[in-house]
């Protein structure tokens, strides 16, 4: 997901809600991607809290305000993660919020944690959230890598299709437990 901050064009769009100033998550953890450490800092992030912070990842500000300009026309409200209770994560024009997805936690077998996350309005600042989701063909079965299992661990889950994962999200509410279905 990439949360770009205000510039002018956001100042136009109506917010709904209001977090109370103040309420930052100060623990989120940021990972610089032009460190030599980052690919243990990004495992780390997603094993103990399932999102970061991703900083110096390249992309030019002007490719950024371009993408936010064509993103004002969808939406801008600010992004809100869970980390045992709802807190709120501040923007930050320069760099991207990464979330990690249900399928992403399968994959490890649960080692990376999928977060619940929602949006929610600020009345003081107004932002832009852009989500960008991949996923794998509709026949694509979806489990544990084996290289990331244990000697002797036991998959989690049963295997699925990426049809099969997409047909139960569907029909599922925005705060089930999506994986629920799929696990042994």
């Amino acid at each position: 997901m990439v949360v770009l901050a205000s510039t002018p064009a956001v100042d136009h769009i109506p917010l709904l809600r209001s977090p109370d100033p103040g309420d930052y998550f100060s623990g989120m953890p940021v990972v610089d991607l032009s460190s030599p450490g980052a690919p243990r800092a990004i495992a780390d992030a997603c094993e103990r809290f399932g999102f970061f912070k991703l900083v110096n990842h390249g992309v030019p500000a002007d490719t950024m305000d371009r993408l936010e300009s064509e993103a004002v026309r969808f939406f801008s409200l600010p992004i809100a993660l869970q980390n045992g209770q709802w807190v709120s994560v501040p923007s930050d024009r320069d760099a991207f919020f990464v979330n990690v997805g249900d399928s992403l936690q399968v994959l490890t077998n649960g080692r990376f944690k999928s977060v619940k996350h929602r949006v929610v309005a600020n009345s003081l600042k107004s932002r832009v959230s852009m989500i960008y989701f991949g996923g794998p063909a509709m026949t694509q079965r979806i489990a544990p890598l084996p290289q990331l299992l244990g000697a002797g661990e036991q998959s989690l889950y049963k295997d699925f299709t990426w049809g099969e994962y997409k047909k139960a999200a569907y029909n599922s509410r925005l705060g089930d437990n999506r994986l629920a279905q799929f696990h042994r």
